[in-house]
């Protein structure tokens, strides 16, 4: 199976850092050859280990501007995280014979395309599984000036089998749902994402190295994610309804449980309190008397909560400086972060103990 554009092609070598030709020696994408020649595009890190790779990098340009990651875990298993602002639309295409996609869906909004099929817009939480068979081509539509924040998972059915099987009833359940189905040559499951699963892709999309173990720690999050997803497809194929359904909520609770979903996943995102109401369609003084009332304080105080949380667990679990953390939760400037940061837990971030 030839897979898109970063996978295919000469036998890796171990390269030096900020070597482009290395670096993407499996990537035949004038593009991106282009960005390194005007230095618009900068290896941050990369790994060589047997059978696969880890290369992430950061491109700043007019198109757009943040970090992808790429680790390559198996000829046929390949998981790209991203988180970058895009400034201008772009359209990606990948192409592949027998082969599935999931994606998750943080932040931001783009169109999947099948082939020549209907776009389908993919919003935030949300998760989407394709299992294409036969040739096919998957097309990621992103909207300009937009920030956008997800992981993709791309890897041959045999692949997923190796992986996730465990068993004969294991190996049943993932070979009844790989089948084709008749002459179906594609099918698509999208479904909300849980706040466990966003967490996990939020986890992945922190960059941390962990001590080098970085590889086997997206191969570990990416079976959890792999394995959710499966599993709604296998209701869907049942008819199903979710095992999840939501409880009859009032409006005014709905409301407050909305908004602390979209904080939940967007904590990064420059949120205001109007901003939040218009998601939900009402107005600042509704949006806090209910969400006062469901978790007993306001939407921004929850907000300030939800950053300064994953800031502290970013200090004591993973590499990376103030900087950096400050930026991935959501803070204009380090100074604003370690005044909110002291102010919250009675001490500066640099005090902190791994």
């Amino acid at each position: 199976m030839v897979l898109f554009p970063f996978f295919g092609g000469e036998k890796m070598q171990q390269a030096v850092n900020n070597d482009f030709m290395d670096a993407f020696a499996y990537s035949g994408s004038s593009r991106l050859r282009e960005l390194a020649d005007k230095h618009e595009l900068l290896i941050d890190d990369e790994e060589f280990f047997p059978g696969g790779h880890l290369t992430r990098y950061r491109i700043n340009n007019s198109y757009q501007r943040g970090v992808q990651e790429i680790v390559k875990l198996s000829s046929g298993f390949s998981v790209i995280t991203t988180s970058f602002e895009a400034l201008d639309l772009q359209t990606t295409s990948y192409s592949g014979t027998d082969w599935i996609v999931l994606q998750c869906c943080v932040s931001g909004e783009y169109d999947i395309i099948i082939n020549d099929g209907k776009p389908q817009r993919l919003l935030p939480g949300d998760c989407r599984l394709d299992i294409l068979t036969g040739e096919s081509t998957w097309t990621r539509r992103q909207i300009a000036a937009t920030r956008y924040r997800y992981v993709g998972i791309f890897l041959r059915p045999e692949d997923l089998l190796l992986l996730l099987s465990a068993g004969e009833r294991s190996r049943n359940t993932l070979v009844e749902l790989l089948s084709s189905k008749g002459h179906v040559d594609q099918r698509t499951y999208t479904f909300p994402g849980s706040n466990s699963l966003i967490a996990t892709v939020n986890e992945v999309a922190e960059f941390g190295d962990f001590g080098g173990l970085r590889p086997a720690f997206v191969k570990a999050k990416s079976i959890e994610l792999l394995v959710f997803a499966l599993n709604k497809a296998r209701w869907a194929e049942r008819n199903c309804q979710s095992l999840q359904q939501r409880a009859t909520l009032s409006r005014r609770a709905k409301m407050a449980y909305e908004i602390k979903n979209i904080i939940d996943r967007e904590f990064a995102v420059g949120h205001t309190l109007e901003i939040l109401a218009s998601r939900v369609g009402s107005n600042r003084t509704s949006v806090t008397q209910a969400f006062k009332a469901e978790y007993h304080k306001t939407p921004m105080e929850y907000l300030k909560y939800v950053r300064l949380s994953n800031a502290h667990e970013m200090l004591i679990h993973h590499e990376g400086g103030l900087d950096a953390i400050a930026e991935h939760v959501g803070y204009a400037d380090t100074a604003s972060f370690i005044r909110a940061y002291r102010k919250f837990f009675g001490k500066t971030p640099g005090n902190v103990k791994p």
